[in-house]
């Protein structure tokens, strides 16, 4: 399967996505579980056992799309904020100094590096995966994230705007 294609179906067509999905999972299942082969020679699973894969498939492929687009989210706000607190900086205090620009740097690269260090998975992982724990988590993640992105792009677009 062409990774490629994929993509495009799970964020354009989810649903033959899913349908792709289930047929691999499947194909996989009956691959490496012989006590499922021996039970189902003719590799055709009861209709029931299949819209459950399906539920969990199309589940999973709503979590990825919900990450990304919530991602693509995220970014654009701390972009946009980013630039608008640059122009408003340059109406107020013009160009800064390449030691401003490189300090604002410094420290985006700095909260990106913490936020990605300090990331948990595993280590406090529940069975549902949404423990306050883990929520708070990925909250001082994409927190932190966000803060270096708008830093960064802070950084770069007050030393243009004043142009």
């Amino acid at each position: 399967m062409n990774p490629f294609t994929l993509t495009i179906l799970l964020l354009l067509a989810p649903r033959s996505f899913v349908r792709r999905s289930v047929a691999h999972d499947v194909a996989n299942e009956f691959a490496s579980n012989k006590r499922l082969l021996a039970s189902f020679p003719d590799k055709k699973l009861p209709p029931e056992r299949l819209v459950e894969i399906e539920e969990r498939a199309a589940k999973r492929v709503a979590k990825i799309r919900g990450a990304l687009f919530g991602a693509f989210f995220y970014t654009a706000t701390a972009v946009m904020m980013a630039v608008l607190s640059a122009m408003l900086l340059s109406a107020e205090f013009g160009r800064p100094t390449i030691s401003v620009v490189y300090a604002i740097q410094i420290i985006a690269a700095s909260v990106i590096l913490i936020a990605t260090l300090a990331l948990l998975g595993w280590e406090i992982q529940s069975y549902g995966g949404s423990s306050l724990p883990e929520k708070a988590n990925r909250w001082l993640f994409r927190s932190q994230y966000w803060v270096g992105t708008y830093l960064f792009v802070l950084a770069v677009s007050w030393d243009q705007s004043a142009i």
